[in-house]
This record gives structure tokens, sequence and C-alpha cells, in this order.
């Protein structure tokens, strides 16, 4: 039974993933379930997608000095559904877009477990917090930290993988919802994908040169017959 090969570089990193499945042909659609462990096992794999992909956008189109800002609202001006809140960062958008129209960005909106505390995560580039917080006005705090490199790069898989975690706590959040939003300027990472015919994989594979390996993932779940080994390599700063 073949397996499918993928190289990803995105950014100052590379990923190497090797993925074994029964579902090959339809595996990258949502994973449907009747049972309820199996759709505990296919909730998390589809979870493991998302945070893999939002890790790849961030890692290729983000770097050090970037903003991560957390928009919050006075409790007066909370919006009282989930639509509101999306009409509220869209118009954000929009005020910031007039002064800087070549902006990247990708945000979450979010409502915590009661869905009463509605706020926006948005990783943004080419704008100050002073901007973010005008664009934002009385309705509440820009609260705006600035992306740092991880040991001497850019990858900000520990960024993606909270971001996916908000939306996880989420109670409002529909089911088959888009976690994200990215903007349409994002450089899609380069993405190398071969068919293997072969019955299984190396576990080791020979570390790309000039760079240095920080992980390795492993996943195997029968119930939903889904393998897949994943390496991180990320570049080596002189």
């Amino acid at each position: 039974m073949p397996y499918i090969s993928k190289t990803i570089y995105a950014g100052d990193t590379i990923e190497k993933l090797k993925i074994f499945s029964g579902r090959y042909g339809v595996r990258t659609s949502p994973i449907k379930a009747n049972t309820k462990e199996t759709k505990k096992q296919a909730k998390e794999i589809n979870k493991i997608n998302s945070e893999r992909n939002l890790r790849w956008e961030m890692n290729n189109n983000f770097k050090a000095g970037d903003i991560h800002c957390v928009l919050t609202y006075k409790k007066e001006n909370r919006p009282k559904t989930r639509q509101l809140a999306h009409r509220d960062i869209r118009n954000f958008l929009i005020r910031l877009k007039r002064k800087n129209p070549n902006i990247k960005y990708i945000y979450t909106t979010v409502c915590g477990r009661t869905g009463k505390v509605p706020h926006h995560h948005i990783v943004i580039s080419g704008v100050t917090a002073e901007e973010l917080q005008k664009a934002w006005g009385n309705v509440g705090m820009a609260r705006s930290t600035f992306l740092y490199k991880t040991n001497g790069v850019n990858d900000f898989a520990e960024l993606a993988a909270y971001f996916i975690k908000q939306t996880e706590k989420d109670s409002t959040r529909p089911k088959n919802a888009r976690r994200y939003t990215s903007s349409k300027n994002l450089k899609p990472p380069k993405i190398v994908r071969r068919i293997i015919s072969a019955k299984k994989w190396r576990d080791n594979l020979k570390t790309p040169e000039g760079y240095c390996q920080i992980e390795k993932q492993e996943y195997d779940n029968d119930i939903i017959n889904v393998t897949y080994n994943l390496w991180r390599f990320v570049k080596i700063i002189s």
C-alpha cells in the first residue's frame, strides 16, 4: 500500500510529513464518524491538521517584529452574537487598510467556554501597535506583543498551537466552521508531494543541509486508519 510524502518549505523551517491512510484519496476532507469513539479521534486529527496548516502559513509569512494583537471589549460594548463580533473585526480591518492596504494578517474570533466573552486574536504585519489601537477605537483594548525568534529563527509553532487551542475552548464555534481567517495576500508555503510505492517508511530521515532537527511527531490511530510521522527542521543561524 503506498504512502504519501510531503516536504513543506515555510520560512526558516522545513517539515517532512509521511502519511498512510486507509482513506487515501479523501484524507484532506474533514473526517466523518459514526461512533462516539470514532468522532473523538476524528476531531483530534482534524485539530492536528488545522494546527499544522496554520503553522505553515505563519512561518512562511511573518517574522520577528510583527505583531500578535488581542482585541478585547469593554463589558458594555461586548457584541451579543458571534456574527456581530465578526462584523467588528471586519470593520476594524477595513479601517486599517485605508492607510495600510498591503497588510498581512491571520485572525480568529473566539467567545470562550461561556460564549459571553468575545475577543479576537490577530497576527499582523505592516502596522504599528498605535495604529491597531486607533483602528479598534473605544470599543476596548488592542493589546499588542511583538513576535520574537525562537533559537534565532522565525518559528511560530507555539503561537499556531495557541490559536487552535483557543478555538477548541470556544463553545459558540459552529461545527465544521473555519478556525481562522487569512488575508488573501499571504504567500502559500512550497509543498512537494509524492506518492511512495512502499509498505513502510524509514523512521529516520537525513537532515537537510544547513538545518537541524527540532521535533519528531508520531501519530497512529487504528480507529480511523491514519498513521503519520512528522519531522521538523529549522535553519541553523551562524
